[in-house]
């Protein structure tokens, strides 16, 4: 007998469903919306068990949206979004610390970036750079921030302007280059 089954139907409005001894015990369709859920894990939450989880919008490799934490009722408590000026936050990553005080969140946001050495001279080129914020669980501040051009250079990156399915093109926001 399954104790624990998570999975996403396609043919179905219910995205994400669970269940427990056979038993549908949540779907997500109607409380949180239509969007994907990803990386879904028990937490502890202001020291009771909860459910965490990613939820959002599909992109090409990435995606936007926001963290969401369910209590034992599977109703919403808190949602958790990237803070200042950075795009949503990205499926990769959403994690209560241990000592829930802090949320671990990742984004991925298209920057305007020089590609002139791969022949993008044409137009502004693009690429995608990732970040990761650890959000302060009482006040959203944001206690510390990483951004992946700041330290690490895209031209020793093994991945190309479209060499691979989601590696982008650089050439437009739409398509920034994923060097990472």
């Amino acid at each position: 007998m399954k104790i624990l089954e998570v999975w996403e139907d396609e043919a179905s409005p219910l995205r994400l469903t669970i269940l427990f001894w056979q038993n549908l015990v949540w779907s997500g369709w109607a409380e949180s919306g239509p969007w994907n859920a990803h990386n879904l894990y028990p937490c502890n939450w202001r020291g009771d068990p909860h459910l965490c989880m990613y939820q959002g919008v599909q992109q090409f490799g990435y995606s936007r949206g926001h963290g969401v934490i369910l209590n034992h009722d599977y109703k919403i408590v808190r949602t958790v979004e990237t803070v200042g000026e950075v795009v949503p936050m990205d499926q990769h990553e959403f994690r209560l610390t241990p000592n829930e005080e802090t949320f671990l969140v990742s984004a991925y946001q298209q920057v305007p970036y020089d590609l002139s050495p791969l022949g993008i001279q044409d137009t502004i080129g693009w690429v995608m750079d990732g970040i990761f914020q650890e959000i302060n669980a009482t006040d959203n501040t944001v206690l510390f921030q990483w951004s992946a051009l700041n330290h690490v250079d895209p031209w020793e990156s093994y991945v190309y302007p479209q060499s691979s399915d989601i590696s982008g093109t650089g050439r437009e926001a739409m398509s920034p280059w994923d060097f990472l």
